[in-house]
């Protein structure tokens, strides 16, 4: 089973932008500029931010304003950026905007780049593993999140043979389980 942190590891790095209740932006680290070139310009960070970034904004302050927002969020539909990079948006209040603990509240808004999922090429995993058409087609199923008895009616075989089918799969691609016979492929 995959550790923690080669999860994490496999995550995109989100970007960061804070920005103040008056959609002047405090923070942004590297990520956001390559995700959001525009942020790049000196002069584009003193004017209003862009477009999508300042729906965000106003729709988080407009929840801060109607309700007690101890968890305020907004999310933008997803978003491409002009290298064809597509991502999202969401936006968090941060801090107090009312009671005895008001703060200076800002909103932190997260550039998340959306990973796009990679599809596997069975007929080169056949070559490269000396798999069999059978064994590709098992592992074609278990890529898709089936479990042993589903294999065996998807098949019409018992559910033996498929336990018979996964110890070959994962010794013929060096897996210890069918969890990393699957993260290893990807």
């Amino acid at each position: 089973m995959p550790k923690l942190e080669d999860i994490v590891r496999r995550r995109s790095t989100p970007g960061i932008l804070v920005y103040d209740m008056n959609n002047v932006l405090c923070y942004a680290n590297e990520m956001s500029t390559e995700l959001i070139p525009e942020l790049n310009n000196k002069e584009a960070r003193k004017s209003s931010p862009p477009n999508e970034i300042t729906k965000v904004c106003s729709e988080i302050k407009l929840l801060a304003a109607t309700k007690d927002c101890t968890c305020c969020c907004s999310q933008s539909p997803l978003l491409v950026n002009d290298v064809g990079i597509p991502f999202y948006l969401r936006g968090f209040l941060i801090g107090s905007t009312k009671g005895k603990k008001a703060s200076s509240p800002m909103i932190l808004i997260l550039v998340e780049k959306v990973i796009l999922k990679r599809t596997l090429d069975f007929m080169n995993l056949k070559k490269e593993f000396d798999l069999t058409n059978r064994e590709v087609e098992v592992l074609r199923f278990l890529c898709m999140g089936l479990t042993n008895k589903e294999l065996a009616v998807k098949l019409s075989i018992g559910e033996n043979t498929v336990k018979d089918y996964m110890k070959k799969l994962m010794r013929k691609c060096g897996a210890s389980s069918r969890i990393s016979l699957v993260t290893n492929l990807h």
